[in-house]
């Protein structure tokens, strides 16, 4: 026997070779797994990639520190938007319309709706027409009335147009102007004109009620009689105007005088010789008022039930502020309580253990500074209440930065206050704040319950895993940790991604996605001192 190869050299060798001995021994089904995760793991890693690919171009385009505290802000915001206790907010543009309605016309002591001016003198109607219409002066740039002016004029004129049958064009047609003056810190303005038939120069007043009425010694009726304004009239006619402002009204006072064509009128619009200045004949009073905005009321009592008060921190006047805080139902009218409406001065004027002890009840500060509403904001804080505040001015960014929830105006807002606030309310509505509170709410109610079936969930398993592997003389199938561990069935892997699915997306998209209901408006805030769990 010849031998020509041992060992490794041999024939058998070269069979049982691992180089040639098949180890794929998977089945049809892990083979199928097999590949269905690698399509998995491409997918991901592809997705990964643009990703990162998106979110290097946001960092390259987008200020790094402002993103990191916008991702922050906008858990803070939500987590103490969801134990908020009081809302201080804005009157104007918030709670009410961001433009004045007239509500109230008087001629005299003598109200009249929208459907009583054909009752009128001719003659009163077209002095009426020419002082709302002709008399739009606009005032310097730059004052601090300009805006409220606009709207009040803007106002007038609209509602002369739609009620009394204005037509400013036929006007401005048949009159000539010959001065006119701009309005001056009293909203006090004059117009000069000469009707086309007539040589005569009417003079028209527009300004304060109490300026006008002041410049009259005479007044009109609605049948174009002319009467004297003796005490008691006079004393009607404040009392009149004393109660329009009661009901939260801007008024303006309109009156008119003619003068015959022997008075000279120089460039300054005087005239020689100098006429009276009492000498006017009063035509009407006219109401205008910002009505409260659609669903702000439905919204502040969301809010209250939801056991937040809300404080309005306005620059109007007391008595106009108050009239808006009742019609938005913040203030019960039949309430008699005092203390709920202040003005600023008077609040910066309490010693601060005074403030801290009058500051819940406090509903409206009226000719509010911004120092008035930082206070409101730091003696709130210091009672232990989680505030939210709204501002649009650049003056208002210290208050929203120091507020728990700083809420920014999208409309009327500055880029500073924008800034300096947690979330921004797009619309300017005081409803979206309600649902801001609602959706803050409901994220941590939703999260709140996930967590605890996360731990409920885990705990229930390591106590499985625990009392099997101390009882069990063999790992069982449904303890995964000892299957896994064991290596004793094939699809141990498919039994993990079916418990992470059942356990962790599926329970997710389940307990996350609720909306907000109306069963968590009416329970109180979440106590901020209160265990997560």
């Amino acid at each position: 026997m010849l031998v020509t190869a041992v060992g490794m050299d041999t024939a058998l060798a070269e069979i049982i070779s691992p180089a040639c001995v098949n180890h794929d021994h998977k089945s049809l089904l892990q083979k199928k797994l097999h590949k269905l995760t690698s399509h998995i793991a491409k997918v991901g890693l592809a997705f990964s990639f643009l990703v990162l690919l998106v979110l290097f171009n946001a960092s390259m385009c987008t200020n790094h520190s402002i993103l990191n505290q916008e991702d922050d802000n906008c858990l803070s915001a939500f987590e103490a938007m969801a134990s908020a206790t009081v809302i201080c907010t804005n009157k104007k543009g918030v709670l009410t319309e961001n433009t004045l309605q007239v509500s109230q016309f008087w001629l005299r002591e003598e109200y009249f709706g929208s459907c009583a001016f054909p009752s009128f003198a001719p003659e009163i109607l077209d002095l009426l027409h020419e002082g709302m219409a002709l008399n739009t002066t606009k005032i310097s740039p730059g004052s601090s009335v300009e805006h409220i002016e606009d709207q009040i004029q803007n106002a007038i004129l609209a509602w002369g147009i739609k009620s009394m049958n204005m037509n400013v064009q036929q006007l401005k047609e048949r009159c000539t102007l010959v001065h006119a003056e701009s309005f001056n810190s009293e909203y006090q303005g004059r117009v000069l004109i000469r009707r086309n038939a007539d040589s005569r120069v009417h003079v028209h007043h527009k300004g304060t009620p109490e300026e006008i009425l002041a410049m009259c010694s005479r007044y009109y009726e609605k049948t174009g009689d002319v009467k004297d304004i003796n005490n008691d009239t006079r004393e009607a006619l404040q009392g009149r105007i004393t109660k329009m402002k009661m009901d939260g009204l801007h008024c303006v006072g309109f009156a008119y005088r003619s003068v015959t064509a022997e008075h000279q009128i120089d460039h300054e619009g005087h005239f020689h010789p100098k006429l009276k200045e009492d000498d006017s004949i009063l035509l009407a009073f006219v109401g205008l008022k910002a009505p409260c905005r659609e669903q702000a009321r439905k919204a502040v009592m969301d809010c209250q039930d939801a056991g937040v008060n809300i404080k309005i921190i306005t620059k109007d006047d007391i008595h106009t502020a108050r009239a808006s805080a009742i019609d938005c139902g913040i203030i019960d009218p039949h309430n008699t309580s005092t203390g709920e409406v202040i003005e600023g001065t008077t609040f910066q004027g309490y010693a601060e253990d005074e403030r801290l002890e009058k500051v819940d009840n406090i509903r409206v500060i009226a000719r509010a500074s911004t120092l008035d509403k930082l206070l409101m904001v730091r003696c709130l804080q210091k009672k232990g209440h989680v505030v939210a505040v709204t501002g649009d001015r650049v003056e208002d960014a210290e208050a929203l930065r120091e507020a728990n929830v700083g809420l920014s105006l999208g409309n009327q807002g500055t880029d500073a206050a924008r800034n300096s606030s947690d979330i921004v309310i797009m619309d300017d509505n005081f409803a979206s704040i309600a649902r801001a509170l609602s959706w803050g709410r409901t994220t941590y109610n939703n999260v709140q319950i996930f967590t605890q079936y996360q731990l409920t969930a885990t705990i229930a398993s390591l106590v499985i895993d625990f009392v099997t592997s101390i009882s069990a003389s063999e790992p069982v199938t449904i303890n995964i940790v000892t299957v896994i561990s064991a290596g004793n069935v094939p699809y141990a892997m498919l039994q993990v991604l079916w418990v992470k699915l059942m356990v962790g997306t599926l329970a997710a998209v389940a307990l996350t996605t609720d909306g907000p209901g109306t069963k968590l408006m009416q329970q109180p805030p979440t106590d901020k001192n209160e265990p997560f769990i």
